[in-house]
């Protein structure tokens, strides 16, 4: 194929980015030039390269949309964040994090399974969900057994015969002074946190991968790209949780090779990272401690704590077709307490 070279107007020697007037052209399998219309109305192939003719200058090369691209670029804005028809397993699904983000997906049309080890209440909440119209159900998860990741991902398929949205939220709770933290905790929380967390990854990506359409979405944090302030905990860094650390920016990178290793599969793959909130859990340090959740709304721009419906909206967000072309991406979450 002759070498590409811009497209100019004939006489004007302006680029031409109307396709509605562009003259276009595409190789055969001979090496010769097949021509499509160049008017409105007319066809050109669906997707992959279009030669387009440069008024004697040779052809230039271009990349069209593909259907797919261009039929949602033609559809509403509103219509882009809906995700009817989709199905998204959000683990760590019995958590307060976790409720919340399996009923912003569910409100934005999707089939949910909110999975964890606690049977129980994902059974509950997706009771919830379903009284108020959604498709859901609440199945087990044991991140740390690997025939639990593989059964969860067999039952999926066989009741919804597909996979679209995973939602990685699980993580586990080992706080401790980095000095007194031991080899066992320390792998305790990896075998949740690091690996769980791949092998549910990985089992699924095989899947979206197959279907060649998926989307990823950690659950990372703020605190995977800076470290906590530690005068807001009373008991100092004993409150704290050493591996959360190391975890969540692992998350927040590995998320970005994701990116790019599937990015020709049709896969995106982002983070979201959620700033402290005013879920009560994290309010009491090991040893029973109170944390004051006032001291860290101040040094918030906005001088609040988030609520965790303020959170859906950004998995929503990048698991819908308005992030089409969002990928290894981090999207913070925290009314600014990061920016400075």
């Amino acid at each position: 194929m002759p070498r590409a070279r811009p497209h100019r107007r004939q006489g004007t020697g302006a680029a031409v980015r109307d396709h509605a007037v562009l003259r276009s052209a595409v190789a055969d399998a001979a090496g010769e030039l097949t021509v499509f219309g160049g008017r409105q109305g007319t066809t050109s192939p669906p997707g992959g390269p279009i030669v387009e003719l440069d008024a004697g200058q040779g052809p230039c090369l271009m990349f069209a949309d593909t259907g797919a691209e261009a039929s949602r670029s033609e559809r509403p804005v509103l219509d882009q964040f809906r995700l009817d028809g989709r199905v998204a397993v959000v683990t760590g699904g019995a958590s307060s994090v976790g409720q919340s983000l399996s009923r912003g997906l569910a409100e934005a049309g999707a089939s949910i399974i909110v999975a964890s080890r606690d049977l129980e209440s994902c059974r509950l909440y997706a009771a919830e969900l379903e009284e108020a119209g959604s498709r859901a159900v609440g199945l087990h998860l044991n991140l740390t057994d690997e025939q639990s990741i593989d059964a969860l991902a067999r039952e999926v398929l066989e009741r919804f015969g597909r996979v679209d949205i995973l939602v990685n939220n699980a993580i586990s709770r080992f706080p401790g002074h980095v000095e007194d933290f031991s080899a066992a905790d320390w792998e305790a929380a990896m075998r949740v946190d690091a690996t769980g967390f791949f092998l549910i990854t990985q089992r699924f990506l095989r899947e979206m991968a197959r279907a060649h359409s998926g989307n990823v979405i950690n659950i990372a944090s703020p605190l995977g790209e800076r470290s906590a302030v530690p005068d807001l905990y009373p008991a100092g860094l004993d409150s704290l949780r050493p591996a959360f650390f190391f975890v969540k920016a692992g998350v927040i990178n590995f998320t970005r090779f994701l990116a790019v290793a599937y990015a020709a599969h049709g896969i995106r793959v982002n983070c979201v990272s959620p700033g402290y909130n005013t879920n009560p859990p994290w309010y009491t340090s090991p040893g029973g401690i109170a944390i004051d959740p006032s001291l860290f709304a101040k040094r918030v721009p906005m001088k609040r704590l988030g609520h965790l419906d303020e959170y859906k909206g950004a998995v929503v967000f990048l698991a819908s077709d308005a992030a089409s072309y969002v990928t290894g991406q981090n999207l913070v979450v925290d009314g600014g307490y990061s920016i400075w």
